[in-house]
């Protein structure tokens, strides 16, 4: 009986210290995001694919969002690239990675995330409003209605 009981307690000993570990890497993993360290991700997604999917627990951004608002859209294509996220996720906010793109005046990252990912330009954050109302640069505005490929197939309003 006690061998039994050995072995349930190293089974848990070793599941809690896995979950301290994960959780270790988790923070790890938002902290590069908020801090922009693309080099240093890309090397954490080699060895654990899945942190691409982390939530950030406050304002609910995923490293998506972080790389949106920081214009880096080197790390928005390999988050976006074979699905690994969902560019429409929500953050509490109710922020995708296109209002903040927008927000911040990404032109080159808006284009990017609507035209080759798929980023839908109707959803409405948690104030109502669609991404182009973000837009701080008329360009940034402009440019959906202009190119023909956006403006047949995106329901702006």
């Amino acid at each position: 009986m006690s061998n039994i009981m050995c072995n349930k307690i190293d089974v848990l000993s070793t599941n809690a210290y896995s979950i301290r570990l994960l959780d270790s890497m988790i923070r790890k993993w938002i902290t590069l995001a908020i801090k922009n360290d693309s080099d240093r991700m890309i090397e954490m997604l080699r060895h654990y694919p899945d942190l691409a999917k982390q939530i950030e627990p406050i304002s609910g951004f995923t490293a998506l969002h972080w790389a949106a608002k920081h214009g880096n859209l080197e790390m928005v294509k390999v988050l976006a690239r074979n699905g690994r996220v969902d560019v429409n996720q929500k953050s509490r906010g109710g922020y995708t990675a296109l209002h903040l793109a927008q927000q911040y005046g990404h032109t080159n990252m808006v284009y990017q995330l609507v035209g080759q990912f798929g980023a839908e330009t109707h959803l409405r954050d948690n104030y109502g409003n669609k991404p182009h109302q973000y837009a701080k640069k008329p360009k940034c505005h402009r440019l959906l209605f202009r190119n023909p490929s956006f403006s047949s197939s995106f329901n702006l309003y």
